[in-house]
């Protein structure tokens, strides 16, 4: 059975009711693409990170993942100044932009998101991520590609704001790399055809990862292998999930046990 799931708005939650919150910042990644027609569990990162939480023992109050529906900095200079963010707290930005090759831009966003938090007087966590790119007319050829005569991509500007060791890295993009090797063994994918949303495995595996990023040991995953069995048997995506309950299982033990060594 699922755990239920705390009250909240696409405003935010009551910050008095939690000890420590993970606020993604991002957009239709972090949001969740169809997660309003196909009403499952996995249409969003976060939502298979608090499932996971719940199954190895820690309550919602103890730590939980919110989206934050925004990838605004006014928005998080606003929730930083209320509280909304505290101490403890982890803010996680994901931006895939408007798919600009402008790298000067992208350093001063992230940038700015530094020196938002750092002003803040919030001993809180920042993260950024690497993007992927998949999409079948330009697979590799956007944060992955050199741009222009610069010498760098878009990821490497990520790494290099980074580098300062004032806030962290995630990979997002070795990630998804690792898992198109692995689950191309199932001749699965974990992306939506557009090559841009990770699909049911692809939040599978960040949520996992995130998890294990923050120090989470997950020994107990039932309910997701229980709630993945379920899609065989729903209309919306029985058709778009080639296997049978074995491989499944089989698929699902694969990306539970390859996470990453944890970074911090």
């Amino acid at each position: 059975m699922l755990p239920e799931t705390p009250a909240f708005d696409k405003e935010g939650i009551a910050r008095g009711e939690y000890r420590r919150l993970v606020h993604f910042y991002g957009d239709s990644i972090a949001r969740g693409r169809d997660s309003e027609a196909y009403h499952s569990p996995f249409n969003r990162i976060q939502d298979i990170a608090n499932i996971l939480l719940a199954e190895n023992g820690y309550a919602p109050e103890e730590l939980y993942v919110r989206c934050a529906y925004s990838q605004d900095i006014e928005k998080m200079r606003t929730e930083l100044a209320s509280r909304m963010i505290d101490g403890g707290d982890m803010i996680l930005f994901e931006d895939a932009g408007p798919h600009e090759n402008n790298i000067i831009a992208r350093r001063q966003r992230l940038e700015s998101i530094k020196r938002v938090v750092e002003g803040s007087g919030r001993k809180v966590s920042l993260v950024f991520t690497t993007m992927f790119d998949y999409r079948p007319d330009r697979y590799n050829a956007e944060y992955d590609a050199l741009i222009r005569t610069s010498g760098i991509t878009m990821n490497d500007v990520v790494r290099s704001v980074t580098s300062d060791g004032s806030c962290y890295l995630w990979d997002w993009n070795k990630e998804m790399d690792e898992a198109v090797l692995k689950l191309g063994r199932f001749e699965v994918s974990p992306m939506y055809g557009d090559g841009i949303h990770p699909n049911v495995f692809g939040n599978l595996v960040l949520a996992t990862s995130l998890l294990n990023h923050i120090g989470v040991p997950i020994k107990r995953y039932n309910t997701i292998r229980d709630e993945f069995q379920k899609l065989l048997n729903n209309d919306n995506y029985k058709e778009k999930i080639q296997l049978d309950s074995k491989q499944l299982d089989e698929l699902i033990d694969i990306i539970m046990k390859s996470v990453p060594e944890k970074q911090r």
